[in-house]
């Protein structure tokens, strides 16, 4: 996408595009310049300068010789309990979630040994901590809803529970048993 494709607006094309990179990096960050090229369909040296114009809003961080770029509110969320003891965090993503489909590089989210599992196929996936870690599946009955788990590894005893805690919620999400 070329910026002379923006729709005229108040903004002009360089406070467009300085909004648009503030608002990927704000709600997807930490990213890479690279995830924010693939999810725009910008031109490189369009996303290169939308990110010079907020870069000072910006942190950065280096790993793996790959610098991702975040807001500072991000970069702090912690899950402890009432103990402070870290407790697992599980989410139920669907299909083509954001959570995946956001980045170019998916390695921060899916450990490479794991990436044979979703080779060439789209479902609807576990996060556990932040790491793709199997995937779901869900079928609907009268007043019920079924899910089928295929985790890729073994999950501990809090891990488990914490995969019920999420089905709980899906399930009275959708109103269901």
């Amino acid at each position: 996408m070329s910026l002379d494709m923006i729709p005229e607006s108040d903004m002009d094309a360089d406070e467009a595009l300085a909004e648009l990179t503030r608002r990927y990096f704000k709600s997807r960050g930490p990213a890479t310049i690279q995830d924010f090229i693939w999810w725009s369909g910008l031109l490189t040296a369009d996303a290169r300068t939308g990110l010079e114009a907020v870069k000072s809003e910006l942190n950065q961080e280096t790993i793996k010789g790959r610098t991702y770029w975040y807001f500072e509110e991000q970069s702090s969320q912690t899950n402890t309990g009432d103990s402070g003891a870290n407790l697992p965090v599980v989410h139920l993503l669907p299909t083509y979630d954001e959570y995946l489909f956001a980045y170019r590089d998916r390695s921060a989210l899916l450990d490479f040994k794991m990436r044979k599992y979703l080779q060439g196929h789209y479902r609807s996936t576990i996060s556990l901590d932040g790491q793709i870690v199997g995937t779901w599946r869900r079928t609907f009955k009268k007043s019920r809803v079924l899910i089928k788990y295929h985790p890729f590894i073994t999950l501990n005893r809090h891990e488990n529970h914490a995969l019920g805690e999420a089905e709980l919620l899906y399930k009275r999400f959708m109103n269901k048993k």
